[in-house]
């Protein structure tokens, strides 16, 4: 499995061994298994450490998915249960992630940390069949876990990978707590100090529940083609295409120069990991073979 072949991936793994726990989810791609909420950070981590997961808007595939697989492996939940309980994760997730604005640009939060609890508590909650109420109390609670700081987009750090992995294992335990009888402020998300108000500027709040119950907020997927940030796609493809059309060889090449929207020269600038940088990106597209595709 490539994502526990990355350094940072292992490391998370192995803490989560050895920590122990009761034996009753799978770490992928190991032969031992943890407990429930230690699976959903062992496996958020190593969804989200190879760049090539799916995105929805909110990466859930790292925050809800988790959360929901581990939890199906312990309780022998069918495969209409866990479709069903990834759509409502994933679609909470990516409406609560497109109302915030400037969450990340401006705030500097990022976003599958800060809104991936809420969706990964509502898919457990259905798996267990909460109702409205109970719904909303996994949610309340949730919104206390909200966190991730996007500082290592400029100085290079392993926290974006365990901002997904935690968010999946404190939205499990959200919902579990909620099963408990714990309960949060019913004003989470609108509240003058709640999610919005924390880390948005004024935020659309119509985004919320437009379309409800008709349009998801899901659809479109969108897929990478290559293991890198979302940012980078564009910058890969071009590079790809030049060599069809131009043949070279790397060690020819002394300097590469590329244009390209400020935002997204933001991301992984000046230190990013190589995943996250624009210069990691182009280094791994010019020698060929070295960038992984996903189609």
């Amino acid at each position: 499995m490539v994502p526990y072949l990355q350094p940072w991936a292992q490391r998370v793994v192995e803490l989560v061994r050895a920590l122990g726990g009761t034996p009753e989810a799978s770490a992928m791609h190991q032969a031992w298994q943890t407990d429930i909420s230690r699976a959903a950070l062992a496996n958020g981590a190593l969804i989200g450490a190879f760049e090539c997961e799916p995105l929805t808007g909110s990466h859930a595939s790292s925050t809800v998915f988790p959360a929901a697989l581990a939890v199906c492996e312990r309780e022998h939940c069918d495969g209409q249960a866990f479709l069903t309980a990834l759509a409502v994760g994933f679609e909470v997730s990516a409406r609560i992630a497109r109302t915030a604005v400037g969450l990340e640009s401006v705030r500097g939060f990022h976003n599958p940390g800060t809104q991936g609890p809420f969706g990964a508590a509502v898919a457990v909650g259905k798996l267990y069949g909460f109702d409205q109420e109970m719904l909303v109390r996994a949610m309340e609670l949730a919104g206390s876990c909200s966190a991730g700081l996007l500082e290592f987009a400029w100085s290079g750090a392993d926290t974006k990978r365990l901002h997904l992995g935690r968010a999946s294992q404190l939205g499990l335990e959200s919902a579990l707590l909620a099963r408990q009888g714990l309960r949060g402020p019913a004003t989470v998300l609108e509240g003058r100090y709640g999610y919005f108000n924390a880390f948005s500027m004024p935020p659309k709040l119509d985004r919320l529940v437009d379309g409800l119950g008709t349009d998801w907020a899901i659809q479109p997927p969108s897929l990478k083609s290559y293991a890198t940030h979302v940012t980078h796609q564009a910058v890969v493809q071009a590079i790809q295409d030049f060599k069809r059309e131009h043949p070279l060889q790397p060690q020819h090449i002394t300097r590469v120069v590329m244009r390209c929207p400020r935002a997204s020269w933001k991301i992984g600038t000046p230190c990013g990991r190589l995943q996250a940088s624009w210069e990691g990106s182009t280094a791994c597209a010019l020698p060929e073979g070295l960038v992984a595709r996903w189609r």
